[in-house]
Parts: C-alpha cells; sequence; structure tokens
C-alpha cells in the first residue's frame, strides 16, 4: 500500500514520463518545452510552450474498499486502506494552433504506450512511496465535455484543448494498527433481571 505522498507521485510521475518520452524532432518549435503540475495558481499565468497536469477531483473508490489490508513484515496488521481515483486533465499549451494539435496527439500516444505505472517510475520522483508490487492504471476520464467545461469555468484563464484522464486505484496505507484479540476460548453470559 502506498503512504499519503501517493497522489503527488502518481502526478509527478506522469509528468516525468511525458518528460523522458519527448523527441524534439517531433516539432518545429523555438524555445524551451515545459512539462509541469499544475495548481489553480498556474492557470493565472500558464506557460507559453508545453503540457500541464492539473488534477480536478479525487475520490474514494467505492469497489475496492472491501480489500483486506496488508500485514507487516513484523506480522502486524493494518487498517484497511483508502483506495483512491485521481481525476485529471493534461493541457498542451501554446500560443501555435498546429503546435497544441501535435501536443495532444503525441501525449495522447504516450499516456496510451503507459498505461500502467510501475512502482519504479511511481517511486522515481519522490521516493519509496509504493510497494514494490504496486502499480497505477492510468485510463481515459469519464468526464464529460460539459463537465470539462465546468471545470475550465472555475479556472483563472480561458479554455484551452485538455484531455481527462483517471489514475486508479491507489491503495493508502493507515499509521495505525489494526487492533487484534486472541481467540475467544470461554464464553461468559450474564442475566440481568428488568425491574418493572
Amino acid at each position: 500500500m502506498a503512504n499519503y505522498v501517493a497522489v503527488a507521485a502518481t502526478c509527478e510521475a506522469v509528468i516525468n514520463m511525458s518528460r523522458q518520452s519527448w523527441n524534439s524532432d517531433l516539432m518545429d518549435y523555438n524555445g524551451t518545452i515545459h512539462f509541469e503540475v499544475y495548481t489553480t495558481e498556474n492557470f493565472k499565468s500558464p506557460m507559453s510552450l508545453g503540457i500541464s497536469l492539473f488534477v480536478y477531483s479525487v475520490e474514494i473508490d467505492g469497489t475496492h474498499r472491501t480489500y483486506p489490508p496488508r500485514k507487516r513484515d513484523d506480522n502486524r496488521q493494518n487498517r484497511p486502506q483508502l483506495p483512491l481515483n485521481i481525476h485529471f486533465m493534461l493541457t498542451p499549451w501554446s500560443t501555435n494552433a498546429s503546435q497544441v494539435h501535435i501536443l495532444t496527439a503525441w501525449m495522447m500516444r504516450v499516456i496510451e504506450d503507459n498505461t500502467i505505472l510501475s512502482s519504479g517510475l511511481l517511486n522515481a520522483p519522490l521516493g519509496d512511496v509504493f510497494y514494490t508490487d504496486e502499480f497505477v492504471k492510468i485510463t481515459p476520464g469519464t468526464t464529460n465535455n460539459d463537465e470539462v467545461l465546468r471545470v475550465w469555468d472555475q479556472l483563472p484563464t480561458d479554455f484551452h484543448l485538455s484531455v481527462s484522464y483517471l489514475a486508479s486505484v491507489l491503495q493508502i496505507e493507515s499509521f495505525r494498527d489494526e487492533a487484534t484479540a486472541g481467540p475467544v476460548i470461554e464464553r461468559e453470559i450474564q442475566y440481568r433481571a428488568i425491574k418493572e
């Protein structure tokens, strides 16, 4: 199970993967291409050329809430993990329409070629966040056009072409141990009279 840094590590891993996949021969341009994780504040003054990742929702995954907790090396058991899904959008930035279209198709191809993020890729940006047997799956987002436009309505800039994705499932472990007790050996039944 990953720890509480998992959301940040996943976003940084997607950006790192994009940065490492970029080939300057893919597009004729002048300047540096940037790859960054954005907050709302970054949209006030966005990059001139590059790709941003913006998380617009993090939700609890209801289908994975019943997974049993992981046992630790000392044989103690953690509390059940918190399964999270990250909804994010990738936005290509440029003042040139052709460059925006090239960046859009290129980044979608990179994601399609790397839909499973291994623990090695996930741990590269921020250290040991995920166990070696963990991974995160990237799939196309379920957000429709109206929802995407509503996200953009809340951002301090005009609409830009963007593509939404879903990163799932991040299993966040607890800091607390699960309370355990020994087996029941003897049962004691007590009766109490009720006064009328």
